[in-house]
């Protein structure tokens, strides 16, 4: 067995393994971006992959090691062409992206996302075949899912994300999801795949809020357009006047919410916000 560094990977080629164990390939000491469009693979030994450093390691080869991925420290993106079918494990504060290249799935088998990680799905396009494939999926914690790239996305279609063959670990409400600006949309679980579904234009303009008073409540309401706006509350003395204490509601996806009137509050103030 042995490890073998790169400050950085770029260009093409070949890298495998010759001898038998486990052959590690760590990546990204030097904290650049950097593109590998050459091909890793196992031959009489097995190859793994070690991400680290801040930079961003770009995979764009049909690799085909199956030693395992461990994106240690900043992103690692890899093509729905890549067959490296071996376990993934995402850490903290780390990336593992997938970009659309093909009509087929990046293949893997158990993947492991941390706490405070990301997974992102760049230039998704198909209604039927997700970017990632799996055998297993476990959600370790709090993750966000990024959608980036908004050519292909149509408003009303859903898309495939995540596939697993097996079974999904974890909370599936801690799979958070961020959109690219001006578009919405909600994550759910269907089947065994995890699916972005509800997808939507959003009115970026600020929109008017209107206010119907009640004896105990509030109504608010805006443009159904602009579902997907953020209502935040902040509560001051009123000769004190706006602060910086806003806080988000509990109002996504929706255009209206009632809130409780309290006569306890000197004053209350909402805003809404977008992103």
């Amino acid at each position: 067995m042995w490890t073998i560094s790169f400050g950085s990977l770029s260009g093409s080629g070949l890298l495998q393994g010759n001898s038998s164990g486990v052959h590690t390939l760590s990546v990204g000491a030097l904290n650049t971006d950097s593109t590998f469009s050459g091909l890793i693979k196992d031959t009489s030994g097995t190859v793994a992959l070690s991400k680290v450093g801040s930079g961003t390691l770009t995979l764009t080869g049909v690799n085909t090691y199956t030693g395992g991925t461990a994106v240690n420290a900043g992103s690692l993106v890899i093509s729905t062409v890549s067959s490296a079918n071996g376990t993934y494990t995402v850490a903290n504060n780390a990336t593992l992206a997938v970009t659309n290249v093909s009509s087929g799935s990046a293949l893997v088998s158990n993947l492991t996302v941390s706490a405070g990680s990301t997974l992102e799905f760049q230039n998704i396009s198909s209604t039927t075949v997700p970017p990632i494939a799996s055998s297993n999926v476990t959600v370790s914690g709090s993750c966000m899912v990024k959608i980036n790239g908004t050519n292909s996305l149509v408003t009303g279609n859903s898309y495939p994300l995540l596939s697993y063959a097996g079974t999904l670990s974890g909370t599936f409400m801690n799979l958070q999801l961020q959109m690219p600006y001006g578009w919405r949309g909600t994550l759910a679980s269907v089947g065994k795949q995890i699916v972005l579904t509800n997808v939507a234009v959003v009115a970026t303009t600020p929109p008017q809020v209107t206010t119907v008073p009640g004896s105990s409540q509030l109504q608010l309401a805006w443009p159904a357009t602009h579902t997907g706006w953020r209502l935040q509350v902040q509560t001051n003395w009123l000769n004190s006047g706006l602060g910086t204490n806003w806080t988000d509601i509990p109002a996504t996806f929706t255009n209206q919410i009632a809130v409780p009137i309290s006569t306890v509050n000197g004053s209350v103030f909402y805003r809404l916000v977008y992103p």
